[in-house]
């Protein structure tokens, strides 16, 4: 791993036991999501079991955080990117588990956990942000 900021570690030389990645369209102004997600009152109620700090605000292109916890330490992004007439939000988590203990079937069962909530938690973003307008039409 490489020390980006204080307290930040990247991974750069193997893979985090969870390593999840997702992508949602969402038709809205990369300010207006990059402000939703970057608001850290948000953020309790999207990831309860996470304790995040700012490892860099990216304004319009998103947030990364560093990640601790009681069971989890790693990274974890949402990366905002301009697409058509909207963005594409990516997010990240790169985490593996603290202590040991964890088997094969627990991350397994994390993977398909956190993926489930990151869908959900995009999915109502996408809803509450695009506010009914389709893609393709002017707001």
């Amino acid at each position: 791993m490489v020390r980006v900021a204080e307290g930040c570690w990247w991974h750069s030389d193997r893979m985090p036991q969870l390593d999840l990645m997702d992508e949602t369209f969402i038709v809205a102004s990369p300010a207006t999501v990059a402000g939703a997600v970057a608001d850290a009152s948000r953020w309790p109620g999207w990831w309860p079991e996470l304790s995040l700090r700012v490892a860099e605000d990216r304004g319009p292109e998103g947030v990364r955080w560093a990640v601790a916890g009681e069971r989890w330490t790693g990274t974890m992004e949402v990366w905002v990117e301009p697409h058509l007439d909207g963005v594409i939000a990516h997010y990240y988590l790169r985490v593996d588990p603290v202590g040991r203990g964890v088997t094969r079937r627990g991350l397994d069962r994390a993977r398909r956990g956190w993926a489930r909530r990151s869908r959900r938690l995009m999915w109502a973003l996408k809803d509450e942000l695009e506010q009914g307008r389709p893609a393709g039409e002017e707001p």
